[in-house]
């Protein structure tokens, strides 16, 4: 074979690459690197600040507080009913059905490894995941309500000792076997009354107000999943 015949069987492309295609080509790749570069400092740098509030505002819940109506007293005096704004602790149960799940395979796998188990009651072991899930954020939040409420005076530490005696410190049992029951896809209450009523008769409106700002303040900070507790929710309620 010659060399003349070589050259003829090496395939050479239709249409030579020209210059000129190389530089729009260029030019393409370079004006769209430059425009993601931009968009980039863009968002990073200048929309930055917008982004964050956005991003607040989306993770805040606003909860109107209703107006206090005031004491209803017969002729002697005696209070009848007492129109007050009462604040609660309520978790979502749904929120929490992956705690909930993996407390329960772990009491599952505790009473499969026991000796001489001839039947499990997996609906027992299931509430009694719950109840357990439950008191550990009842811990976190009496953890925050004690913190937020101890002070100096006498009077606030007599009121610190007297919810250490507080029954809302683990979950009634009962209470939540009755709301899976009946209720289930509603939040089940952990505290009925931030503002304690045992109590009114040694602080005033004004200190519960604050203790209720501390309570929320701290709990924000300390416990990191609010979506799971409504600790902000307000509700008026006839005593």
């Amino acid at each position: 074979m010659s060399p003349d015949d070589t050259l003829n069987k090496i395939s050479v492309p239709s249409a030579p690459i020209t210059p000129w295609r190389m530089y729009i080509i260029f030019t393409i790749f370079a004006v769209g690197f430059i425009y993601i570069f931009c968009g980039l400092i863009y968002r990073q740098l200048i929309q930055s600040k917008d982004l964050i509030d956005q991003a607040n505002s989306q993770s805040e819940v606003i909860v109107w507080r209703p107006p206090t109506r005031g004491v209803i007293k017969d002729r002697n005096g005696v209070t009848l009913v007492e129109n007050r704004v009462r604040w609660s602790v309520k978790a979502n149960l749904l929120s929490l059905e992956g705690e909930i799940d993996k407390e329960y395979k772990s009491l599952v796998k505790a009473e499969k490894a026991k000796d001489n188990i001839t039947r499990i009651n997996y609906e027992s072991l299931h509430q009694e995941a719950r109840v357990n899930v439950l008191n550990r954020w009842l811990k976190k939040i009496w953890f925050v309500i004690d913190a937020s409420n101890q002070k100096k005076s006498p009077s606030e530490k007599k009121k610190v000792k007297f919810l250490a005696n507080s029954p809302e410190r683990q979950v009634n049992v009962s209470a939540l076997a009755k709301h899976m029951r009946d209720s289930r896809i509603l939040k089940f209450t952990l505290i009925s009354d931030l503002t304690f009523p045992e109590l009114r008769n040694q602080i005033s409106d004004e200190e519960a107000d604050r203790s209720i700002a501390r309570f929320i303040a701290t709990l924000r900070i300390q416990i990191s999943c609010p979506r799971i507790l409504m600790p902000t929710l307000k509700f008026p309620s006839r005593n």
